[in-house]
């Protein structure tokens, strides 16, 4: 299979490679139906294999247009972003903390992190002997050292990571940090051992650590991500850093609760992009659950849904582009039984006319605007649910309205096939952070915000809402998916939280926030049905279900999804049931 993997292992090749500013990476799902002569294809090098039969291969940026242009078995990697910057109370976790007869602190459970690492030095995060509540940390970023079992970053384990703590300098026994502090924050959210007064939902959880790579230069270079936003990640090191958790989780035969913090709109949010899809399928393993944040994408005017009823018929989206935009990223998405193609017109009138859709079509052209250029190319049956997506890519935009034309090409009109996704189509723009903070939609549309992972039906999808006022968070992603799925699943606290950063205390507001507190809920939950025996084989679907009997609402909603968390709640209807 190319380079055998042991030997890349043991040299670093694999880990030189991945940090090539060309090198791209594609996710790949081994089943039946896959058919590729890995034995000739000495100029692809293909990570560990995952839980699932899945695997990342990572190529030179060249082959992309090639043999692994993006299609039915090449799936791209996106980009991701952190999400987010009284709480327990609010969420009736301290109840259940101070039950006497539960007796409840997350003994004997694993909480993980992929993220953007932690401070292992923070007293939060370590017993009162001094010793580490961390069993294991992966740095994605790191290069020498203990490669590990996925052939790049740098591993260490508990007994490195107390050593390094009894050092009078622990980062120069132990080079991982967390310069962002997202990671720190949200761990602390969910586990900090006590520390003054302070205390996560799960104090006497134990933490596992991986630490996300910052996105390769071909990945923001494919996703026009400016120069300047920094903290972008790749969905192709999410998911192995989610196949490590729980693969050390099964070494330590302990259960895990994951908590996802980040998402991006470069998806077809119908819940079955790769990346969702390998989600949905280890959240069903007993003793699995894992917990992600929705998306702050609620006003950020970053979507529309369109409507088009039969062929020949248009809608016009209007798009304020900011200036000192360098470049604007476009996803238009359609059912895949229909095909809709675009034109485009710049703010000074100068007209890309309609390009006819064909698969993986490209269309460039030049408008003398500046140095504008625009490139728009058209996918078909992607994703498992068999999307259309348009993706139209605009260099050195003019400032100004875009008006972005969508036409009806083939259209099957929802009463004959009673299909709700039938006759719609949505564009999304990239998150703030992704070069979204100079795009705006002028007409934008709350509902089907939900960033990806968060759309998929594998993870529970954790939405803001204020624990102070019982407001609910205007910037919070709303559900639901295209496919008209359930989502979001619970609401918890994510305002103006307290937590931990690396150098001090603070505040983070976020749906990153609310998936960290909802993550401790099920530690706690974790423990009463898997380590007291309660309930042996939980997993993510099983917990989210108690969840939401527990939850504080009387019926489903796109903001909410099925209400407030309620620990205590949840805990008082098992009893009475």
């Amino acid at each position: 299979m190319g380079y055998l993997y042991e030997d890349r292992l043991a040299n670093g090749a694999l880990d030189a490679f991945i940090k090539l500013p060309d090198t791209g990476a594609r996710i790949v799902k081994m089943d039946t139906f896959f058919d590729w002569d890995f034995e000739n294809a000495l100029d692809i090098y293909w990570g560990n294999m995952l839980i699932g039969d899945y695997v990342v291969v990572y190529a030179d940026k060249a082959l992309f247009n090639t043999k692994l242009s993006d299609n039915s078995v090449f799936r791209r990697a996106a980009v991701l972003s952190p999400l987010g910057q009284e709480t327990l109370d609010s969420a009736k976790i301290t109840s259940i903390q101070q039950n006497p007869y539960l007796g409840l602190q997350g003994q004997g459970v694993l909480i993980g992190f992929a993220d953007t690492g932690i401070d292992f030095t923070n007293p939060a995060f370590r017993w009162e002997d001094g010793s580490t509540k961390i069993k294991y940390i992966w740095d994605q970023s790191l290069s020498g050292g203990k490669f590990s079992e996925y052939g790049y970053g740098a591993e260490f384990a508990e007994e490195e990571i107390n050593e390094a703590l009894t050092a009078e300098d622990p980062h120069s026994v132990l080079t991982h940090t967390d310069t962002n502090g997202h990671g720190t924050f949200l761990a602390s959210i969910a586990a900090s051992h006590e520390r003054g007064n302070y205390r996560g939902a799960a104090p006497d959880s134990e933490l596992i650590v991986v630490k996300l790579k910052k996105a390769s230069q071909y990945a923001r270079e494919f996703y026009m991500i400016p120069s300047h936003d920094e903290e972008v990640y790749e969905t192709a090191d999410l998911i192995q850093g989610v196949d490590c958790l729980i693969k050390k989780a099964r070494e330590l035969d302990r259960p895990i609760v994951i908590c996802i913090g980040m998402g991006t709109n470069a998806s077809g949010h119908d819940g079955s992009q790769i990346m969702e899809s390998y989600l949905e399928t280890v959240s069903s393993s007993p003793g699995v659950v894992i917990c992600c944040a929705a998306g702050n994408e609620g006003n950020s005017a970053h979507h529309m849904e369109g409507l088009i009823t039969k062929p020949g018929e248009s809608v016009t989206v209007s798009i304020n582009v900011s200036e000192g935009a360098p470049s604007a990223f476009v996803v238009v998405c359609n059912q895949a039984s229909e095909r809709m193609s675009v034109s485009l017109v710049s703010p000074t009138g100068q007209i890309l006319p309609r390009a006819q859709a064909r698969a993986e079509q490209v269309i460039l052209d030049e408008l003398e605007i500046g140095h504008s250029k625009i490139q728009i190319t058209y996918f078909f049956g992607y994703s498992l649910a068999f999307s259309q997506i348009t993706e139209i890519r605009i260099w050195d935009p003019a400032p100004g309205i875009w008006k972005l034309i969508v036409y009806g090409d083939i259209i099957t009109p929802s009463d004959i096939t009673k299909n709700l996704m039938n006759d719609r189509f949505h564009v999304w723009l990239p998150l703030d952070g992704q070069g979204g903070e100079y795009l705006k939609i002028l007409e934008p549309e709350r509902h089907y915000t939900l960033t990806t992972p968060a759309n998929s039906k594998g993870v529970i999808t954790c939405v803001a809402y204020d624990g102070r006022s019982g407001a609910f968070w205007p910037e919070s992603s709303e559900g639901t998916i295209r496919t008209h799925d359930y989502k979001p699943d619970i609401a918890a606290p994510g305002v103006d939280v307290p937590g931990i950063f690396p150098e001090n205390y603070g505040t983070m507001s976020g749906t990153s926030v609310s998936a960290a507190v909802v993550t401790g809920a099920c530690a706690l939950l974790m423990q009463w049905s898997m380590i007291d025996e309660n309930m042996p084989s939980v997993n993510t679907y099983m917990l989210n279900a108690l969840l939401i009997r527990g939850a504080d609402s009387s019926d489903f909603s796109y903001a909410w999804g099925f209400g407030k968390l309620n620990l205590y709640n949840t805990f008082l209807r098992m009893r009475n049931e």
